[in-house]
């Protein structure tokens, strides 16, 4: 208890506070306000307010509904230490100080009369308190930078909520019933605990509260800790929910400024960078509001006071802290520098609008932006106070894919085997595996049985439609990948025949884990992604296999190359001519930089042809069996490697490369 407070809870001198402190009259909101001032209330502060000193008070409370009883409450605890002193009754206009309530950032206007309010409340010798909603930032700049007594008012933890609840009820709850029930507003507060019920059925109340704010409605994702592929993500959201859980039981170093102000999430379309805020909410308790910087430009005729008022309108219905705002589609927010002179003037007004936007928010808001393409997002977003945590979410490896995959199964096919279909979909993304579960579970409906292995390999691996002549070519290709790549050391995971849109199957390398690559480590994944084309052009000639966007073999090892001499400074030049995406997009107008990737990408092409030529006999071996299989791991690629090994220089010439074999099972199995 500090000096200034009551020293029973039945002295609260609020009107219709009852006598008798058991008694269930008593509002929890108004109890909560007067437990939780007394808790953080500096000693002399009551009393200096009493005796009319000019001292300058600044509050900050969690929300708007904390603003009027607060200044209801401090009022009453004035009067109560003036009656005291004076010893007899005072009227209130006599003993109440000057109130500057401020529920969201003043106009300049506003601010203006408030500093002029705060200089004639002090110069009168009348005490000044200034009460604001999340941080002192709205109040006259004498509250908010230099206070004679600054107090942070912060939602009741759970030891306080046991108080509420005993004074409320009359009856003590079990302390080990409200584990993580902290951080509560008024309004939840005054509707679930009520006079005449049990305290359980209070805890219960609250309880459904949290839980459905925590997600949408009907939302079954799992919680953070049983997600899968999400790395550095999944620490980030465990280490915040264990924050918030901490500052619902009141440990001292945490405060809802304490909390990430922001983070920054980038991946490729479909790795769950929605879902991972749904999970993460869940697991932290607290709501979520997701929405889009597209709504936000897609809203009214496009005019700017219509874009930012969609944008303040999404950081508004966040209602309760902490809680999550998730701003998807944020690398549409682009650095300001980038875009022809037109529209510059509009873009940089709408950007600066969302900065201040950020930095207005409340604490206790945790901000979430996803994006693909971070490298374009405006720098002053990803400064420290903003989105100032980068995280990338990749494609889901072996071990993440699997968990995906049975997490979608929700316990169906528990004890099968999965890893020749945990091979197949090697580079698809959680969203990818989820459609296929749904598609497997209609193929088991549309059979009228339980959904089988069968059904999901038939959804993944489907039956071949292709000719002979096609399917030799395509296992041609893929097997020069995986032979070639397994030779310069790589590691192969899988390489399958299974055809994935434009792609007629895949070779699933493990990404490098070297973070400082050297040039020569660059060209071994150059010369791995070129050895299909080096195989096409060993047998039946160059086809359209290798080429057709950037994620093509030839668009890959381009990107590589193009990295190599513009971004990393491996090339003959040190020059930095801007990000990998930048570079690479250079090329269509940097005559000197495409002649230059041209020269490597010839150089490296015969490399690989070299490489083929000496593995050929692996190579169709590979094929043919990738032809009969559908699927190889990296550990059949290696044993079929053993058992072929390369050719051997001698006087006579090399004979042609025959890839018959794998012509003849390809036009078999056709027939089949």
């Amino acid at each position: 208890m500090t000096d200034n407070a009551p020293a029973d809870i039945s002295d609260i001198p609020f009107d219709d506070a009852p006598d008798d402190p058991s008694s269930s009259a008593l509002r929890a909101d108004l109890v909560t306000v007067e437990l939780c001032l007394d808790a953080v209330l500096p000693d002399g502060l009551i009393d200096a307010l009493a005796r009319r000193k000019p001292a300058a008070v600044a509050i900050t409370v969690p929300s708007e509904s904390w603003c009027d009883p607060v200044q209801d409450r401090i009022t009453a605890l004035v009067s109560a230490a003036r009656f005291e002193i004076a010893g007899s009754p005072v009227r209130p206009r006599d003993i109440e100080p000057a109130f500057i309530v401020r529920r969201a950032s003043p106009t300049s206007k506003l601010r203006r009369e408030d500093q002029a309010r705060a200089a004639e409340a002090l110069s009168r010798s009348h005490g000044l308190v200034g009460i604001s909603v999340g941080s002192a930032s709205a109040l006259p700049e004498i509250l908010a930078h230099t206070p004679d007594y600054q107090v942070v008012v912060a939602r009741p933890t759970e030891q306080l909520l046991q108080q509420v609840i005993a004074c409320v009820t009359g009856q003590q709850p079990d302390p080990g019933s409200l584990a993580g029930l902290g951080g509560f507003d008024l309004d939840d507060l005054a509707t679930c605990i009520r006079r005449g019920s049990s305290p359980a059925d209070c805890i219960l109340r609250l309880r459904e509260i949290r839980r459905a704010r925590s997600a949408a409605p009907g939302d079954d994702v799992p919680p953070l800790d049983r997600m899968h592929g999400y790395g550095a993500a999944q620490d980030w959201g465990l280490a915040l929910a264990r924050d918030i859980d901490r500052l619902r039981s009141g440990h001292p170093d945490i405060t809802l400024a304490s909390l990430p102000r922001g983070i920054l999430l980038s991946g490729p379309p479909g790795v769950g960078k929605s879902i991972y805020c749904r999970s993460l909410a869940k697991t932290a308790g607290v709501p979520l509001v997701i929405t889009s910087v597209g709504e936000w430009l897609s809203s009214g005729d496009g005019h700017l006071d219509d874009v930012l008022n969609a944008a303040r309108a999404s950081a508004a219905a966040l209602k309760e802290r902490p809680g999550i705002l998730m701003w998807d589609e944020v690398d549409s927010i682009v650095d300001r520098r980038i875009g022809d002179r037109n529209s510059r003037a509009w873009w940089t007004s709408f950007v600066n609008g969302v900065l201040t936007l950020v930095d207005c928010l409340p604490a206790g808001t945790i901000l979430i932006g996803a994006c693909n393409h971070p490298e374009i997002v405006d720098p002053a977003l990803k400064r420290s106070g903003r989105l100032d945590t980068a995280v990338t979410i990749s494609l889901p490896d072996a071990a993440s894919r699997e968990g995906i995959l049975r997490a979608h199964l929700r316990g169906d096919l528990a004890d099968a085997d999965l890893t020749r279909i945990v091979h197949a979909i090697h580079g698809q993304t959680g969203a990818d595996i989820a459609r296929y579960v749904r598609d497997a579970r209609q193929q088991a409906r549309d059979k009228g049985g339980p959904l089988t292995l069968a059904d999901l390999e038939f959804v993944i691996l489907p039956p071949e439609t292709r000719s002979p002549d096609v399917l030799a070519r395509c296992a041609i290709h893929e097997a020069a990948h995986a032979v070639v790549a397994t030779a310069l050391g790589l590691e192969v995971e899988a390489v399958t025949l299974h055809a994935m849109g434009s792609t007629g199957g895949s070779t699933s390398v493990v990404a490098s884990r070297d973070p400082i690559p050297t040039r020569a480590t660059l060209e071994l994944e150059v010369i791995g992604a070129l050895a299909g084309r080096a195989a096409d052009l060993a047998g039946s000639g160059a086809n359209a296999g290798a080429g057709g966007c950037w994620s093509s073999d030839l668009g890959f090892a381009t990107q590589i190359l193009a990295k190599i001499h513009g971004s990393l400074g491996l090339g003959p030049s040190l020059v930095f001519r801007g990000s990998p995406d930048e570079v690479a997009q250079a090329l269509a107008h940097d005559a000197d930089l495409r002649d230059v990737v041209e020269a490597d990408l010839v150089r490296l092409l015969n490399r690989a042809m070299t490489l083929v030529e000496h593995h050929a006999n692996a190579i169709a071996a590979v094929a043919d069996a990738l032809i009969q299989e559908r699927l190889l791991t990296g550990d059949d690629v290696l044993a079929l490697m053993a058992a072929h090994p390369p050719w051997k220089r001698a006087r006579r010439a090399r004979p042609a490369m025959d890839f018959g074999k794998a012509r003849n099972r390809a036009a078999k199995l056709r027939e089949i």
